[in-house]
């Protein structure tokens, strides 16, 4: 509007304002400088008009404005005033027409300054409106922006959170596969694609849905495998679905398989042991009542095998003793047994017999075989055997009762200086009966200083030196020599008389490696087998804490070795107990691990230190895939668990090799040292001299 009216003042002015300036001085400055000014102020207000649209406030402040048309109005009243004067002097009363139309021009121009003030004032109010709901604007602006911020951020973070469970899920040993209400798939991880194959047969594993726990067969590194399938309701986008958790169970099944075989049959040699022996001799008894035949049971062992072993190595008296167990088996009938009892004592049950003398020559047949001389890195082995015989009906009808006969007759023969075969005679069986004699001896073992112990060294896999020592019990019979430990440790528990032999093994073990501490040895641990009798009728935590007050030795330099079928047999009293020994400091470890019960979910109930793998598995390493896929899982769990693990058996350096590759704690076996009295072990100690592992 402003600029409109100074428009028409300019050009009014020109026409008729000029003319009655004339010469005066004061009034053609005063219109030049007012002319000028508004020319200025209009070139202005349009650069201000177009500037605010632009950028939405007014650069000029609202105040200048005012001051602006305020000046411009002054100079508006003295140009009328001097125009007036000088009418008065000077112009007719035709000029004074022509000032009036002047005076009307200059009326519209003070009322154009008027109007452009408060134009202007209100272009300044807007101005100012704008500024202000500019400044919210940029406040809302940085408000969202940080709200957008806060977003993203959130976004972002639930985008790793998404991205870490999709690689969780996708890296998971364990399948998932959600399937639709039409039986489609809606996901499937990399797991279940390897498992069921990349074209899954959903509506296969649809049809058991009844259930909700199954197995399944499943391609495992190009051969079968089984797989457990758990399936339950979920929703997946919103909809009902199934979602399938298929976990593959080879391992474990194989492990069960293992153990299962472990319960009935010798590890070393494949044949059945003395439970499944005993249970065929009953079943083969009814057999031989029903046909009205006879069957004679051969007791017998290898003479001298203790000190076969010594001479060679554990490896090899495994080996022999395999090689006596298929010559055995080679000749004995097709519904004869062959089992391994003991370290090297053996069962025979032979069918059908006609009377006592064949059965005699068909016992000597399977000696005289089993007998023969075995080659071990090119240089024969010989070997005699000592066997007694019992004829069922003829010397008794029940199996325990035959069996003692026939351990009297074996017992005779062993007396005789061995290598003979003896068969049952009447009067026998109080005379010779060993199991009677072997334990009214064992009861005075202990105070007849007959017992020993042997350690057999445990060795850092990292460092090749030796960190402790397992004790390990023996028994110098002073007519027997040594018996070996597998023949007199059951006849002990079995008799109750494990736990003064367990109570002398604890302060001797403990005494003995408090005096090897005195030598500098101060970071040895000993590890002490304690026995199922002992465990939970021996007042253990009494027991270990009275040993090693006695021999002054620290708590965590004692590890008590336990078998899984102890901690089983009462699970809640064990892990109260094994809790009470860690408290003094000792350690707990599971011997044997794998042979047992394989209870894996018990293992985070107690408070244990270590898990020793047993020799079992160790023996077919690393060749034997099952046995390695076991050994694997072991030590896997054990790392998950954060348990230390120790691989006993160990007689190959290939064997050593493959723990040290898979970060096993400790090694104990006879490719380093066979069990050792105290005086020999230490020898091994003072020479300080590591083991290689490479």
């Amino acid at each position: 509007l402003e600029a409109h009216l100074v428009d028409h003042f300019l050009i009014e002015f020109a026409a008729l304002g000029k003319p009655l300036i004339g010469n005066d001085p004061e009034l053609h400055q005063l219109t030049q400088d007012m002319s000028q000014y508004y020319v200025d102020k209009h070139s202005t207000l349009r650069r201000t008009v177009i500037e605010a649209g632009v950028h939405g406030a007014y650069p000029i402040d609202v105040e200048e404005w005012l001051q602006r048309a305020s000046a411009a109005i002054d100079t508006i009243h003295r140009v009328n005033d001097a125009l007036t004067r000088r009418i008065d002097r000077n112009l007719d009363t035709a000029q004074r027409a022509n000032f009036w139309r002047a005076s009307a021009a200059l009326g519209v121009f003070w009322f154009a300054m008027v109007a452009g003030a408060v134009a202007i004032g209100r272009v300044s109010q807007i101005a100012t409106g704008l500024v202000e709901q500019k400044q919210l604007a940029e406040q809302r602006l940085a408000e969202i922006n940080e709200e957008m911020a806060a977003r993203l951020s959130t976004e972002e973070a639930l985008r790793i959170s998404q991205a870490s469970f999709h690689s969780l899920v996708e890296s998971n040993a364990i399948g998932m596969l959600v399937v639709g209400p039409q039986q489609e798939t809606l996901f499937i991880n990399t797991a279940a694609k390897q498992m069921l194959g990349q074209r899954a047969n959903v509506a296969d594993l649809m049809k058991r849905q009844e259930r909700s726990l199954f197995e399944i067969s499943i391609q495992k590194d190009a051969h079968k495998g089984t797989a457990e399938v758990t399936m339950r309701d979920t929703e997946w986008n919103g909809k009902p679905a199934k979602l399938l958790m298929i976990e593959d169970i080879t391992v474990r099944k194989e492990a069960l398989s293992t153990a299962d075989f472990l319960t009935h049959y010798d590890s070393v040699t494949g044949l059945p042991n003395r439970a499944l022996f005993n249970d065929r001799l009953q079943q083969t008894l009814l057999r031989m009542e029903a046909k009205n035949r006879q069957l004679a049971l051969v007791i017998c062992d290898i003479d001298r095998f203790a000190k076969i072993c010594d001479a060679l190595s554990q490896a090899d008296g495994e080996y022999i003793l395999n090689q006596v167990a298929q010559r055995f088996l080679a000749n004995a009938g097709e519904g004869d047994t062959v089992a391994r009892l003991g370290v090297d004592q053996f069962g025979l049950i032979l069918e059908d017999v006609d009377d006592w003398a064949s059965a005699c020559a068909r016992a000597a047949q399977l000696l005289a075989a089993a007998q023969q001389p075995v080659e071990i890195r090119d240089e024969e082995v010989r070997m005699t055997l000592c066997a007694g015989l019992a004829l069922y009906p003829q010397d008794a009808r029940k199996g325990d009762t035959l069996q003692n006969y026939a351990v009297a007759a074996w017992r005779t023969a062993k007396e005789h200086g061995g290598n003979e075969l003896q068969a049952y005679r009447s009067g026998m069986e109080i005379k010779n009966d060993y199991n009677l004699q072997l334990e009214a001896d064992l009861s005075h073992a202990v105070e007849r200083n007959e017992l020993e112990l042997h350690y057999q060294p445990r060795v850092d896999v990292a460092t090749g030196k030796i960190a402790g020592m397992e004790a390990l019990v023996r028994w110098a019979h002073p007519k027997l020599g040594m018996v070996s430990p597998a023949e007199f440790i059951p006849l002990a528990e079995e008799t109750g008389l494990i736990l003064p032999i367990s109570q002398w093994v604890m302060h001797q073990a403990c005494k003995q490696t408090a005096a090897w501490r005195a030598l500098g040895f101060t970071n040895l641990k000993v590890s002490v087998n304690i026995s199922t009798m002992q465990f939970a009728k021996g007042n253990l935590l009494h027991l270990v804490n009275a040993a090693l007050s006695a021999a002054r030795l620290p708590a965590d330099q004692l590890e008590l070795e336990l078998t899984e079928s102890i901690l089983m047999q009462n699970a809640e009293t064990a892990a109260h107990t094994l809790e009470e020994i860690r408290r003094l400091g000792v350690h707990c470890s599971i011997d044997d691990f794998g042979t047992g019960y394989s209870s894996l979910s018990y293992l985070s109930r107690f408070p244990l230190h270590a898990l020793k793998i047993d020799r079992s598995f160790v023996r077919s390493l690393p060749r034997k895939s099952a046995d390695t896929a076991i050994v694997n899982a072991i030590l896997s769990m054990a790392r998950d668990l954060h348990l230390k693990v120790v691989a006993e058996g160990v007689e190959l350096p290939e064997q050593a090799s493959f723990f040290k590759a898979r970060g096993c704690d400790e090694i104990q076996g006879f490719l380093f040292s066979k069990p050792l009295p105290a005086a020999q072990f230490e020898q091994l100690l003072i020479a300080r001299t590591p083991f290689s592992i490479t």
